[in-house]
């Protein structure tokens, strides 16, 4: 699934998810800093987030820095919480675990959940 924001006439930004086992997996999520800090990665989240519920996923998911301030912060004041390693899925292992073969640093990385309700 992909969402897009264009801003007159350019992309703004875009969050594009998918399923991963049974949760609602954010890809990637980005709004070009022009267009930063005006609401539209929130917005961009809440429309996919009521996507999800609205498919029936009770759970979100997706990776992200921890040292990054528009990052992990972000989704935390969306309702993200840390997602513990002991606790992942299969899929989060793996997408953890590609994300380590190519070359992101895994110290820094953090799998982070919300439930939809």
């Amino acid at each position: 699934m992909l969402w897009v924001v264009a801003s007159e006439q350019e992309l703004a930004g875009y969050l594009m998810a998918g399923a991963l086992d049974e949760d609602f997996h954010i890809q990637q999520m980005d709004v070009t800093p022009a267009h930063g800090r005006k609401g539209l990665g929130r917005a961009l989240l809440r429309h996919a987030l009521q996507q999800a519920r609205a498919s029936g996923h009770h759970r979100a998911v997706l990776t992200t820095l921890s040292d990054v301030a528009w990052n992990a912060p972000f989704y935390a004041s969306e309702g993200f919480i840390e997602w513990p390693s002991h606790a992942w899925s299969a899929g989060m292992r793996e997408v953890m675990a590609a994300e380590a073969a190519a070359g992101f640093p895994m110290e820094l990385r953090l799998a982070m959940q919300r439930i939809l309700s």
